[in-house]
């Protein structure tokens, strides 16, 4: 069963705005979490880190949307080196689509922030005991 239009196309634009929304949801619950119970700082960590989590998917699939938009086949089951390839080569047309290539370097810098406050959560949370 494939997901889309009834053209057989994967619908990477909606999921590009449901990982964005979802990001939002878990920081929004982790502040709300740490506001009323006064746990850890590590939930407050763990929304910041799923709200870069959030960004950099988004921005993934904005890229895999305007991929398949212009031709290139992105089946919704890919290997990394796939992905690689598919980054790689919208890296090189943007400039000539009229596109930024700005979804590329939001990803890149939201998947690096998203791993860094997910690590900081063994230093500051209860894995250092």
């Amino acid at each position: 069963m494939r997901l889309g239009s009834g053209s057989g196309e994967v619908p990477f634009y909606g999921f590009s705005i449901a990982c964005l929304v979802a990001g939002i949801a878990f920081l929004v619950l982790s502040v709300l979490v740490w506001w009323l119970a006064r746990p850890d700082v590590s939930v407050l960590l763990f929304g910041i880190a799923m709200l870069f989590g959030g960004v950099a998917n988004g921005q993934a699939f904005l890229v895999l949307h305007r991929m398949q938009s212009t031709g290139y086949p992105v089946g919704l089951w890919r290997t990394s080196l796939k992905d690689l390839r598919l980054y790689r080569e919208y890296w090189r047309i943007a400039p000539e689509k009229g596109w930024s290539r700005l979804p590329m370097v939001a990803f890149t810098l939201s998947f690096i922030l998203a791993a860094c406050f997910l690590l900081s959560m063994m230093y500051v949370g209860g894995a250092r005991k």
